[in-house]
């Protein structure tokens, strides 16, 4: 947590955590029941930003079916959140496994109305030096698993009614990054899909709205631990797990990082009937940070 604290605050402008948090229970506490009724699938959701978008969705009366290919993590945050919740292990690049998710819903909790494709890796290397196998292992997790829970979800959200997809991709799809080549690609694809599938759902009449939401740097525990396992030809640039965090506070204009909760507030506006007139939406979550460069933070001193 203190790991936290500090991509959180560690600049020359504060930004205290604890007062972040209670800011967002505040808001929480004036705006409930938003999700009451609606049943959701929510993948990755054994930590970060499909963890906090569980607990957000069953705060606002959601039903959920959280996910991971971490069985135990989701299990522990079920058990934690009670009967509102329901923990499931799952590859999201296994086409019989999205089935048997789907089917749960149904079966558990009586339809589908909300899916939140949030699961994801990624990988560092030079393009000249990734595999095949190495692409198309980025591109099974990131992209594929998309398409298959978006395929099989609007069935079954098509029989409930109504419908909202939420896709995660990242400020990766929208500006381009060295040594991420397969990841870029797949959250590029990502965004393409989901205007695509946002306007086939429109075509034929189908009620089921498809936006993406886009984050920029978020305070997980993804540079402490995940981050150095995965991308170490970008850590090892940029000069270890620290060097990295530095350098993203350094070029996001907020100078801080986002917290999951603050992602996962969008992704419940864009799953509540609030957004009833948005699809085929990019919502870019990211403080500043894609918008463009502020000298001060990059000249050299002196200059």
């Amino acid at each position: 947590m203190a790991h936290i604290i500090n991509l959180v605050a560690e600049n020359d402008k504060p930004f205290f955590l604890a007062a972040l948090i209670a800011k967002q229970k505040r808001r929480d506490s004036f705006m409930s029941n938003r999700l009451s009724g609606k049943i959701a699938i929510v993948t990755g959701a054994g930590s970060g930003i499909g963890e906090a978008t569980v607990r957000a969705f069953a705060a606002q009366g959601a039903k959920v079916i959280a996910t991971d290919i971490n069985g135990d993590a989701v299990a522990a945050l079920a058990a934690e959140l009670g009967d509102a919740v329901h923990a499931m292990a799952h590859d999201s690049a296994n086409e019989a496994q999205w089935q048997a998710v789907i089917a749960e819903a149904v079966s558990r909790f009586g339809g589908l109305h909300i899916l939140v494709n949030n699961a994801g890796i990624g990988h560092g290397s030079r393009l000249t030096e990734t595999s095949l196998d190495e692409w198309r292992g980025v591109m099974a997790v990131n992209l594929d698993g998309v398409f298959l829970g978006t395929k099989h979800a609007i069935p079954e959200m098509v029989k409930s009614g109504n419908g909202s997809i939420i896709n995660i991709s990242s400020v990766d799809s929208k500006m381009g990054a060295p040594l991420r080549v397969p990841y870029c690609a797949s959250k590029g694809g990502v965004e393409s899909f989901t205007k695509a599938a946002a306007m086939e759902c429109c075509e034929f009449g189908e009620p089921v709205r498809v936006n993406s939401v886009h984050p920029g740097p978020v305070a997980t525990n993804i540079f402490a631990t995940a981050l150095p396992k995965v991308d170490p030809a970008m850590v090892a640039l940029l000069g270890g797990g620290e060097g990295l965090a530095a350098y993203y506070l350094r070029n996001t204009p907020q100078t801080r990082f986002a917290l999951p909760s603050e992602i996962a507030h969008s992704i419940v506006y864009l799953a509540s009937d609030e957004s009833a007139f948005v699809t085929g939406t990019s919502i870019v979550i990211d403080g500043g940070f894609s918008a463009g460069k502020l000298m001060n933070q990059r000249m050299p001193e002196g200059m």
